[in-house]
């Protein structure tokens, strides 16, 4: 049995100050570096092959003022991190296998809760007691999604950090009919030719620019290795998809041509499944799925939707072979204007999609360091 203790807290300082780049960190302190957390709470980051890693993501959690979650030894050594989010608790169910799962709000991620585990009813009771109170929770799981760790977050903590905000009534206005727009320009561009679609948009999407775009996106992607700091998470498929989408859309926009959003939602099943290498497990499990779409004017005048998603084609692939590869026959798209990052919430300064991204940077990094970089064995 393991003496080793958990500490879930914000870091008040690293010192000495870590300067990047972080590979040479250590050899500028030989003797590793000591975080101090809020509560007066202390642990060391020892000079190691992981030790690198660890500093980058502890001084980035630091800066943008987010908690961790690091397990020390008995001679204060940090040997275990993970990325604790901060949410709310929207929904708690049986599922199929009889098991414990649980829906937070702005996940897309389907949780779990080890009904055998010592702590089972405390973080049962954490979650139900946020989601009566509608408190946000600082809660942490494993790579693989479950649930080991919930305390509440204190008001003074929710301050300055990029949160979600339930839309009011204006935003639910303003997306109706941002909504009601889009949908009438599509239609009439589908159903009355080229030339209208040339009047309405900027450029007519054809396959080939379509996979220039893709590639475009693409070429963002985190690597294992170098992840500069504007990276896209692709390889970390498991959450994040609506900061992957918006941040697509910007991309896409910029270099002129005019993406739609594709959500997907599961209609037979209670979650969304999709097989892939990305993952340690294999597979991701999703409560939703968003990703950027081009309607493409094939070279016979008609029009096809392909969907632009990195983190599971090589490719722009048509809607129906991305929908398939969800396994789920009753699954339900919708197709909306790219500018709401989410129904009815818009983040048009991409404060709250550079924050998730960010997010699913340090969790990409945390899951290369305990189980290598992707492809995986599958």
């Amino acid at each position: 049995m393991t003496n080793n203790r958990v500490i879930v807290d914000f870091i008040a300082e690293i010192t000495p100050s870590p300067t990047a780049p972080f590979s040479q960190a250590f050899e500028a302190s030989p003797d590793g570096f000591l975080c101090t957390f809020r509560q007066g709470g202390t642990a060391r980051l020892r000079p190691s092959l992981a030790g690198t890693t660890l500093l980058g993501i502890m001084e980035g959690r630091r800066q943008r003022k987010v908690p961790v979650y690091v397990e020390v030894s008995t001679d204060d050594t940090i040997v275990q991190l993970l990325i604790p989010g901060i949410q709310k608790t929207s929904e708690v169910r049986e599922s199929k296998s009889g098991g414990i799962e649980v829906v937070l709000f702005d996940s897309q991620v389907v949780h779990t809760l080890n009904r055998a585990g010592a702590d089972y009813q405390v973080l049962l009771d954490a979650l139900l007691e946020g989601r009566t109170n509608d408190r946000w929770l600082i809660v942490t799981a494993t790579d693989s999604h479950e649930i080991i760790h919930v305390v509440p977050l204190s008001p003074d903590d929710i301050l300055g950090l990029p949160l979600p905000k339930p839309p009011n009534l204006f935003d639910r206005l303003r997306w109706w009919f941002g909504s009601v727009q889009f949908q009438v320009v599509r239609w009439w561009r589908l159903h009355l030719g080229v030339w209208l679609a040339a009047t309405t948009y900027r450029r007519l999407p054809s396959l080939q620019n379509a996979s220039a775009m893709f590639n475009l996106v693409a070429a963002r992607s985190c690597d294992s290795t170098g992840m500069p700091s504007d990276c896209i998470p692709f390889l970390y498929p498991d959450a994040g998809c609506r900061a992957r989408a918006h941040e697509m859309c910007r991309l896409i926009t910029g270099a002129g041509l005019e993406p739609f959003k594709v959500w997907i939602y599961p209609g037979s099943a209670a979650d969304l499944r999709v097989r892939t290498s990305n993952s340690p497990a294999c597979a991701v499990a999703w409560g939703f799925h968003v990703a950027p779409g081009l309607d493409v004017l094939t070279p016979d005048s008609t029009w096809v939707t392909y969907v632009i998603d990195p983190s599971f084609f090589g490719g722009p692939v048509i809607l129906a072979d991305w929908v398939a590869s969800m396994n789920d026959p009753l699954a339900t798209t919708v197709v909306r204007d790219w500018p709401f990052y989410a129904p009815a919430i818009r983040d048009d300064f991409y404060v709250v999609t550079n924050h998730d991204l960010e997010d699913k940077r340090q969790l990409f990094r945390a899951r290369c360091l305990a189980n290598g970089p992707p492809p995986y064995v599958c």
